[in-house]
Parts: C-alpha cells; sequence; structure tokens
C-alpha cells in the first residue's frame, strides 16, 4: 500500500480487502494540525510546532516514529512534535510504523516550508482606456463634429469643456426631442489621469434611436362575477351587463342587483352560494357582456355541520400548611370543578384552593387535572398527585445594626479648639438622645459662650437600642463656624421741635441724642416748630431734601423715572444699565457678540457670527464652526482651541491631551509615546521610550528593538 497523500488514501488504506469483514481493514493514519511552516522574510517559521498524531486502525502493536534527515522529531505516545528550530530542510517526511505478525503498516506524512515572495520591481503605470460619447438629435445623420474635448478617467465623462454642451450642437447627455437621435463614439487612451480627444478622432455618426409609429390600442381583459344564494345551482343567468375596466366592476346596472337574483357582491344568508363568472374583454374602456356569456352555476361555499363540542381542560392545585414537615392527607372525597369560574368544591382534609396565611410553617401542595367535554368535571381522590413541600417559612434573621452619625457642639472665646469629651457617652437610637456628654459639650449649637463655634463628631452602631461612645471615638474638634462682625444698624426716621430752620449740623445731633449714632444712607429727620417744618434725607455724605415718599407696597406695574438711584438691594427682570461699577459682581449667564444672542451654551451656526458666553457650564470665545480662532473652557474640565484638546480624566483613567498642529520647541522631553493601537491597550505597535525605540507583534512579544535590551519595566 502507499503512503497516505490524501483523504482518498485514507479511506482506501482504512478499508478491508474485497470480500472481508470491516473488522479485516487495517491501517495505520497520521493526522497533523497543519502540513506546513509559514516561513516569513527574516526566516521566522510560523507555528513554531506541529504535532502529528498516529493513529491505529484494528492493528495492536508499539508505533515507531522515524523522520526523513535534517530534521528531529519529539514522540511522546502516538504523537510526534516537529519543532521549525531543528528542520534545517525545506521538507520533512514523517513516518509511523506499526508490526503485527511480521507485516508492516506505514503511514507517511509530509511537512513543507513555504517562504514568503520578494517584493518584486515596481511596474509601468497601468494604460486607461475609456470611451466618450456625445449625442444630438437631427433628421439626418449630421457630419459635423463634437470638437477637441478632454475625457477625466476617473469620473469616466467629458470634462472639458465644462457643461454638457459640446461643438456643433452636440451634448455629453442626451437632449430631449422627438427627432432622431444619432451619436458619435471615440477611445479614450492614456497613462496619465486625462486623455486629449481631437476633432478627428469622433467616429462617424450613428442612429441610436428615433421614435416609432403608433401602436395600436391593446386589449383589456378581466371576469365579471355574479353572486346567489340557492338551495340547489340556479339555471338562471345574471342578464347583460356592462364591465368597466378601470373600476374593475360592473357598472350597468348601476345598483348591486342583476337580473334574476343575482348580485354584484356576496349575499347574506345560510343557503348554498352560487357563483357564475364571464370573461371582459375590449380594446376600450368597457365591454358588453350577454346574458348567455356568463359560465354555469358553481358552488362556491356553503355551511358545515356542526362539530363536536371541545375538551374543557384546566390545571388544578390546592394548598395546605402544617406545623411539621410530614404531607398532609389528601382529600378524600370527590371533588367538582366548574370550569366558567375555576371554582373548586368538595375539598375536605384541610386542603385549599389558595395559599393559605397561617397553619403551620410548612406548606405542601398537590394537583390533578380536569377535563371534560360538559360545564363541570369530577375529580375523584385517587387522581391526586403525592403531596409535595412548596415551601417552608425561614429563621428570623439576626437584629439588623442600628447606625446613627452623632455631631456634638461647643463655643469658645477663642480659636482654639476645646478639649473633647472624656468621659463614655450613651447615644439612644429611638430617641436621638446623648447621655454623659462632659467637657462642656453639647449635642445642640448653643446660643452663647463665645464667638467661635466648634464640633466633633462619632458614629454610633450597635445592634441593640444603645450604643456606647468611648472618649477615643470622637473625632478631632473643628471650627465650624465663628461671629461675624455686627452690621450696620437700619434705617430711621428722627423728628425733633423748636427748630425754626434747618441746620444739618442740628440733624446730625438729633440722631446721635436719639441713640442712633451717626448718620447712614438713607435716614429720615425732620426739624420743625409752629411755624417752619423740613425734611431731608441723608445721602452718601449729604443732606437732600426729601421729595414725596412712596411705599413699595403701594407700587403698581409701570416705570418710574429718576435722576439716579440709590438702593441696597436693586432686582429687575431687565435691566439696560450704561457704566456699571461694581465689587462682587454674581451673574448667571454673561454673553455678548451676534453669535450668542440667547443665554444657550452652544457653538453659535457658521454664519451666526461670533462673541462670547461664560456661565456656569463654562467659557466659549469666538465660533467653532466658522474660520479663525476661538477657546472653550467647561466646568467639566474639557479644554479646547485650535490644534489642542484635553479631555478631564476619571477615577480610573488619566486626562488626555491630543495636539494636532505642528509641535516645536527648543528643549523638551515625552516619558512615554505610543502608537494609537498601544494606547488603546492592545499589543500591536510601537513604544518610544527614555530607553529605545521598541516594536510589537500582536501577541505582545518585541519583534525589532532599538536601544536598552531587553527592555526595562
Amino acid at each position: 500500500m502507499t503512503a497516505i497523500g490524501g483523504a482518498r488514501d485514507t479511506l482506501l488504506q482504512a478499508t478491508a480487502e474485497r470480500f472481508s469483514t470491516t473488522a479485516d481493514g487495517k491501517a495505520i493514519l497520521l493526522a497533523g494540525s497543519t502540513p506546513v511552516f509559514r516561513v516569513n522574510s527574516d526566516g521566522a517559521g510560523a507555528p513554531g510546532s506541529i504535532a502529528i498524531t498516529a493513529k491505529p486502525v484494528n492493528v495492536v502493536g508499539d508505533i515507531v516514529f522515524s523522520v526523513s534527515a535534517g530534521t528531529q522529531i519529539a514522540v511522546d505516545g502516538n504523537v510526534a512534535t516537529v519543532d521549525f528550530a531543528s528542520m534545517t530542510t525545506d521538507t520533512a517526511l514523517v513516518q509511523a510504523r506499526i508490526r503485527e505478525f511480521g507485516v508492516d503498516y506505514v503511514a507517511n506524512y509530509m511537512i513543507s516550508k513555504v517562504f514568503d515572495g520578494v517584493r518584486g520591481d515596481t511596474g509601468l503605470a497601468g494604460l486607461n482606456t475609456g470611451q466618450a460619447f456625445a449625442y444630438k438629435r437631427a433628421a439626418v445623420a449630421p457630419d459635423d463634429s463634437p470638437g477637441d474635448v478632454i475625457f477625466t478617467f476617473a469620473t469616466g465623462s467629458i470634462t472639458t469643456p465644462a457643461g454638457n454642451d459640446l461643438a456643433n450642437g452636440w451634448s455629453k447627455n442626451i437632449p430631449a426631442g422627438s427627432t432622431p437621435l444619432y451619436v458619435r463614439v471615440s477611445a479614450a487612451s492614456s497613462r496619465n489621469a486625462t486623455d486629449n480627444i481631437v476633432a478627428n478622432e469622433w467616429s462617424s455618426a450613428v442612429q441610436l434611436a428615433r421614435d416609432g409609429a403608433t401602436g395600436a390600442d391593446g386589449t383589456n381583459t378581466a371576469q365579471a362575477f355574479a353572486y346567489k344564494r340557492a338551495a340547489s345551482a340556479p339555471v338562471d343567468s345574471p342578464g347583460d351587463v356592462v364591465y368597466t375596466f378601470s373600476s374593475a366592476a360592473i357598472t350597468t346596472p348601476v345598483d348591486n342587483d342583476l337580473a334574476n337574483g343575482w348580485t354584484k357582491t356576496i349575499p347574506a344568508g345560510t343557503a348554498p352560494l352560487y357563483v357564475r363568472v364571464a370573461a371582459a374583454s375590449s380594446r376600450s374602456a368597457t365591454d358588453g357582456i350577454a346574458a348567455n356569456e356568463w359560465t354555469a352555476a358553481v358552488l362556491l361555499a356553503q355551511d358545515g355541520t356542526p362539530g363536536q363540542n371541545g375538551v374543557n381542560v384546566a390545571p388544578v392545585r390546592i394548598y395546605q400548611r402544617a406545623a411539621v414537615n410530614v404531607a398532609p392527607a389528601l382529600p378524600s372525597a370527590t371533588c367538582t370543578l366548574t370550569f366558567a369560574t375555576g371554582v373548586l368544591t368538595g375539598l375536605n382534609n384541610g386542603w385549599s384552593t389558595q395559599v393559605p396565611t397561617a397553619g403551620g410553617a410548612y406548606l405542601f401542595t398537590s394537583g390533578a387535572a380536569a377535563a371534560s367535554k360538559a360545564a363541570t368535571d369530577d375529580i375523584p381522590a385517587s387522581e391526586w398527585a403525592v403531596a409535595t413541600r412548596m415551601a417552608a417559612d425561614g429563621e428570623n434573621g439576626m437584629d439588623g445594626l442600628n447606625v446613627a452619625p452623632v455631631r456634638i457642639y461647643q463655643r469658645g472665646a477663642t480659636s482654639i479648639a476645646p478639649a473633647l469629651p472624656s468621659a463614655a457617652c450613651t447615644f439612644t437610637f429611638a430617641t436621638g438622645t446623648l447621655a454623659g456628654l462632659n467637657n462642656g459639650w453639647s449635642t445642640q449649637v448653643p446660643t452663647a459662650g463665645g464667638a467661635y463655634l466648634f464640633t466633633s463628631g462619632a458614629t454610633a452602631a450597635s445592634r441593640g437600642a444603645t450604643d456606647d461612645i468611648p472618649a477615643s471615638e470622637w473625632s478631632a474638634a473643628a471650627r465650624l463656624a465663628a461671629d461675624g462682625a455686627t452690621g450696620q444698624r437700619g434705617t430711621v426716621t428722627v423728628t425733633a421741635p423748636g427748630y425754626s430752620t434747618w441746620s444739618d449740623a442740628s440733624a446730625v445731633y438729633e440722631l446721635g441724642h436719639a441713640g442712633y449714632g451717626a448718620p447712614i444712607n438713607r435716614d429720615v429727620v425732620t426739624l420743625y416748630d409752629a411755624t417752619h417744618a423740613v425734611t431731608k434725607y441723608f445721602d452718601n455724605g449729604a443732606w437732600l431734601a426729601l421729595g414725596t415718599v412712596l411705599n413699595g407696597n403701594l407700587l403698581v406695574d409701570g416705570s418710574v423715572a429718576a435722576k439716579a438711584l440709590s438702593v441696597d438691594n436693586l432686582a429687575a427682570i431687565t435691566a439696560i444699565l450704561g457704566n456699571v461699577r461694581a465689587g462682587d459682581l454674581y451673574g448667571t449667564t454673561l454673553h455678548g457678540g451676534p453669535g450668542y444672542p440667547t443665554n444657550a451654551y452652544n457653538w453659535p451656526g457658521s454664519a451666526e457670527g461670533s462673541g462670547y458666553h461664560l456661565s456656569a457650564q463654562g467659557l466659549l470665545i469666538g465660533n467653532r464652526n466658522a474660520p479663525g480662532g476661538y477657546f472653550q473652557l467647561s466646568s467639566t474640565g474639557y479644554f479646547e482651541m485650535p490644534g489642542l484638546t484635553v479631555t478631564p480624566g476619571t477615577a480610573g483613567t488619566p486626562p488626555v491631551a491630543r495636539f494636532s498642529g505642528v509641535l516645536s520647541g527648543v528643549v523638551g522631553s515625552f516619558q512615554l509615546i505610543q502608537s494609537p493601537n498601544r494606547l488603546a491597550g492592545n499589543n500591536e505597535g510601537y513604544d518610544q521610550a527614555g530607553t529605545g525605540l521598541y516594536f510589537y507583534n500582536a501577541d505582545g512579544s518585541i519583534s525589532m528593538a532599538l536601544g536598552q535590551w531587553p527592555r526595562p519595566l
């Protein structure tokens, strides 16, 4: 027998001799993962090794492997392995042999090296070819030319002259019209992207198409139907009718009724339904169908005989609880299920159709199937399935853990934190009270005791109703707040008698005499006697005459016009302001320029102009959708300007800066530069580090290194 070379040889070798039994077929088969080592241009082979498995067929004995010269194999039982590194020849023949009763059974497996080819020299540029077409309508074949043109191979069309028109009335596209259509063709051929076609290169005009003679009207065909119910096949005719092809219906007679009780549509009723059909055929829009053109009546449908009642089927399940894990006795009486309501009657021995809420920790269930053509079905005691435990009450779990934050407070005259509590305290979860506090601490914020407010905290955690908090669990005391400076008093109104004239000094005196001290803005003073009274208010160092006083609660919707306003708090929906002088300026949104007419945090459109937007969402300057510079700084940390973006990082990923311009500098360094694939977390690509340049294969191994080797980790 020859060595195994393919599937056919494998089949033949394992086949018994003619007229023998299947068991007489004896052979040894070899199978490998691949018969080829692929060798790249660097001399590296893939895969690294090839395993060849021997399988005896109806043969018993030791398997002996051998290999051709120049190659070594490693044998493990019935598997021989050839390593690429140990194969010095381009081919290797692996042979397996078994001897039984003096007969040798042999199988061969050929392994070959397949080498990558070498890139050849760059060939000449290919020759572009194409066809240019020119069209013209004329009564006779025109002999003029479309003229000189330029054909572009990339578009497959004439690009010079531009537009559709060529010389002498010829065009690139088929023109509209009814006269004969002629075409002239020219071949374009060049190694360049375009080819110049001169006027004399066009072929003679050839008639491409022309209008033919008007054909005869086609024949409309259809079928007309007439229906009638009768106990037996009727022999009368629906009569003469007119069929209209556009509506696909009989239009004469107009209504639904035809002659002799026939109708255009199926009539209601229970008697057998018959139909008669007539063919309509005409070159006109309608066709007259004579009474004798109808086919004989054919039975179309009739009511069938009533069928048998169906079988009602329903699963039935019953439940019972028990105090012990022993199944209770099944029902001993016959029960009746009503299919329409699902109600089961006759249950005994403590069973129920609903899961009981009491009766024991163990829940048992049984079931039966109700099946009957009647409205009810009797279920005898013998049909109930063996009772099985469906569920059991679980054990009570552990008490939950009470957890509560506890905070204490103390005031001090200085900014130095007071000593923490030195005694153990007890916290009651139900009431939230803390007992045992000392060293001046309280669970409520004290109203007196110093300008500085300190706080400390601990966590109470216990499965009981209370928790003891030792002194060691209190956190370091921290300053929570401090009293602010005493604010300015409110405005006052003072009236003083005994003055015949106004005096600023007298007004200041009367304010101080009344206990208010120096005047503040909008203080009002009235100096008067029996014949004289003057009222003024104080504003930024001067006493001004007081006009009409308006109570703010009396103002109605409208406008107040004034030369100057002096207010502590100005609230307005819309304010048109000139020069603004402010200290702490707070605003929801600031925006300006034609591109930012609203407070929306969006870039303007390409033709909407530029400007700026400043809000809690971030800062936008310029217009990213229009040529020119722009700038974005969002509240999330995202930064963008032409050629540079910075994406903020997260807890698991660092920030990413992307630069798309030209990078230049006098001095600078990068710790690590990676190819995009490596940066995405994959193996293949390159790393440029301070120790060198390293190229990686897809499996993560280094294929080439320029620098320190091995690469330091």
